[in-house]
């Protein structure tokens, strides 16, 4: 029960953080919540967009990029993420019992 547990807080963690590092994340202005571009980018999103504008901080005034990079979508993260949480489960009951 601790294992399942403490993989599952584990593979939290990883999937945070792998989806902040390889997933874009932008800020809409104009519907003030988070959005994944294009599919709900408005037209001040797609300036933001290619100018690749940055913005930080609670509730910005303008569109842009919160974090991450283009490099895959959400359920390759979360493939990535609970692939790297079954091997580190793995090692963790292999050093335990067996060494």
């Amino acid at each position: 029960m601790l294992i399942s547990l403490g993989s599952s807080i584990v593979g939290t963690f990883i999937d945070s953080f792998l989806g902040s590092l390889l997933e874009e994340s932008w800020w809409c202005a104009e519907k003030k919540r988070i959005i994944s571009m294009p599919e709900h980018a408005s037209s001040c999103c797609l300036l933001a967009e290619k100018e690749r504008r940055r913005v930080s901080g609670h509730q910005p005034s303008q569109c842009g990029l919160v974090c991450g990079r283009k490099v895959c979508g959400g359920s390759e993260v979360n493939l990535l993420s609970s692939s790297l949480t079954s091997l580190l489960v793995f090692f963790y009951l292999y050093v335990r019992y067996f060494l």
